[in-house]
């Protein structure tokens, strides 16, 4: 379901599970060249989430802010 939103450019970002990746969206990069919209987190450590999590609220709100 991501990577079809994300083809349509309307998925802004996405958290990934760093451990289970999928060639689509690659290693340690924030985005993907295939999609160009969507801004990726992962998880740092196995089944740790709140890392990934935080980072991605915290991006969500400057791109708030921002606009």
């Amino acid at each position: 379901m991501g990577s079809d939103a994300a083809a349509l450019a309307s998925y802004d970002r996405a958290i990934l599970n760093r451990f289970d990746a999928c060639r689509r969206w690659l290693l340690d990069r924030a985005d993907s060249p295939w999609y160009p919209s969507p801004r990726l987190f992962r998880q740092a450590r196995l089944a740790d989430w709140s890392a990934s999590l935080e980072q991605m609220t915290r991006d969500l709100r400057f791109a708030r802010d921002a606009n």
